[in-house]
């Protein structure tokens, strides 16, 4: 079982233009600086107040130890209630 200290919930979001063409960069640069987390599911909305302006949320989920859960001898938990798929 995952212990709630064993996960991360990050989450991006931009609302200008220019934010939401480098939202992408931002993620993948934020992933390169933590080589010890291991996504599992990603979560993406967006949302419109008018013709302007546009909010793009990204949350990743992702399991802190990576190495552990690649390696051969630990099974990576399926998800259930209340863990992300």
């Amino acid at each position: 079982m995952v212990k709630p200290s064993e996960m991360v919930v990050k989450l991006f979001s931009a609302t200008k233009a220019m934010e939401r063409e480098y939202l992408g960069d931002t993620v993948t640069r934020w992933l390169g600086e933590q080589p010890d987390h291991l996504v599992v599911d990603e979560i993406r909305t967006m949302q419109s107040s008018d013709q302007a302006f546009h909010c793009v949320t990204l949350i990743v989920f992702a399991h802190l130890d990576a190495d552990r859960w690649r390696s051969q001898d630990t099974k990576m938990p399926v998800a259930g209630p209340g863990m992300p798929r």
